[in-house]
């Protein structure tokens, strides 16, 4: 009892629950946020470009255009387009483009023929980048915005506790 007052047992059981509830919550808020915010990263990878190979070990430019697994569609065409590409060979060195070509509006990866083939290989090709998934926020405005959306849940949350700590000494 403080100043003649007491938190009665049903506040107490009331805030226990909130304060389950909300953290319950609070980790599926922050990974929604997470998702609208930031891009996805793809690591190696991998692209089989074996059938670019001619029979004399150069680049048969007819099927020298390979996809990555997450193309731009709609609205991520123009607004947010395939970004931080890196790709390389079988050991996964990361080359500057000087024999690929790598197109981010529609996720084509073009072996040029300035490419060698080594027949010893399977030639795979590793590719780094970052895509937008479905959700993303496209406006900077925006994604500092969403961002608040996890502050402002927890000060919600220790307002609740405040309130009901209180709560019977407010009486």
């Amino acid at each position: 009892m403080v100043n003649g007052k007491e938190i009665t047992i049903g506040a107490i059981i009331a805030l226990f629950i909130g304060v389950i509830v909300v953290l319950a919550v609070l980790p599926e808020i922050g990974t929604q946020t997470a998702e609208m915010t930031t891009k996805n990263n793809v690591v190696n990878e991998s692209i089989d470009i074996s059938t670019a190979r001619n029979a004399s070990g150069g680049i048969n430019i007819t099927v020298s255009n390979f996809t990555i697994a997450n193309v731009p569609t709609g609205w991520k065409i123009s607004k947010c387009p395939i970004t931080g590409t890196l790709w390389g060979n079988v050991t996964t060195d990361k080359t500057s483009g000087t024999d690929y070509t790598f197109y981010p509006v529609s996720g084509i990866l073009q072996v040029l023929g300035s490419s060698t083939m080594d027949a010893d290989h399977i030639n795979s090709t590793f590719i780094d980048y970052a895509y937008c998934q479905d959700g993303y926020i496209t406006s900077g405005s925006g994604r500092s915005m969403a961002g608040l959306i996890v502050l402002f849940s927890v000060l919600a949350l220790v307002a609740f506790a405040i309130f009901f700590a209180l709560k019977g000494w407010l009486e």
